[in-house]
């Protein structure tokens, strides 16, 4: 049985520049966007080390906002829909 999951919004929203959690309007989605992908890289590390590349949100989550990391589209995009 897997443990539930919930996103550090805290950690997700300090990387992108945020104090505190910003209004809920069209703007902010449009801003949230374009600080997610300036901040967070395409990368393919993973390839040239021959690692597996995980989408739950648990890995996705430690990859990009616990180790800093950037990943590949659909993980950027697994982050961002959390």
């Amino acid at each position: 049985m897997s443990t539930a999951f919930t996103l550090d919004t805290a950690t997700y929203l300090a990387r992108l520049g945020y104090q505190s959690v910003p209004p809920a309007s069209l703007e902010t989605l449009r801003e949230l966007q374009r600080r997610h992908t300036a901040e967070f890289p395409f990368e393919t590390l993973a390839t040239l080390l021959r690692t597996p590349v995980h989408v739950d949100p648990h890995r996705v989550q430690e990859k990009l906002l616990r180790q800093g990391r950037g990943g590949y589209c659909f993980e950027l995009n697994q982050l961002f829909l959390l």
